[in-house]
């Protein structure tokens, strides 16, 4: 089969009424990608395809799109594992709103992984995710409320006001 017509069949299989980017591509061509098929490709172990679609979200403003590549980072499925680059998109996505990445944030600040460890930095990135329902963000935070002094807990709390008002919900 030719590359061209895999390439129309893969197209035409993701492509979604609901999601078909109204952008065009530098080549004039329309963008089509559908999150719900980027993870489909993930989940049945196509990690070249996924990320095709995850990077053209991303291009988009996907936050969800953005989280994932990260993810793709961080476990080393379909790309070279990076902490770097995991920690850049987790950053860029949770700047975004995507609580998933806030969590991750968390996770790397609490472990020390590409940044020093830092509980008071963590707490506020769990404290973040957690504010919107994240469970495990819950979790992780009421952990680290045990270790935390009051001081501490005071700034940490203050970082979580700080980065909000920098950083409100979209309307």
């Amino acid at each position: 089969m030719s590359r061209f017509l895999w390439l129309v069949i893969v197209a035409s299989l993701c492509w979604t009424p609901a999601f078909a980017a109204k952008k065009m591509a530098p080549t004039g061509t329309k963008v089509v990608a559908s999150y719900d098929a980027a993870k489909k490709a993930y989940l049945s172990g196509n990690f070249d395809l996924a990320m095709r679609h995850f990077r053209v979200l991303a291009d988009h403003g996907d936050n969800r799109a953005i989280f994932f590549i990260g993810f793709m980072y961080e476990t080393g499925r379909g790309v070279t594992q990076s902490y770097e680059l995991a920690h850049e998109h987790y950053l860029q996505a949770a700047a975004g709103r995507e609580i998933r990445a806030m969590n991750s944030m968390g996770y790397f600040y609490e472990k020390g992984i590409v940044v020093d460890p830092d509980i008071v930095t963590a707490h506020m990135w769990y404290n973040l995710a957690a504010s919107q329902g994240h469970g495990d963000a819950m979790r992780a935070r009421n952990v680290l409320n045990e270790q935390l002094s009051s001081v501490q807990m005071t700034k940490a709390q203050k970082m979580a006001k700080d980065w909000n008002r920098a950083h409100p919900m979209a309307q």
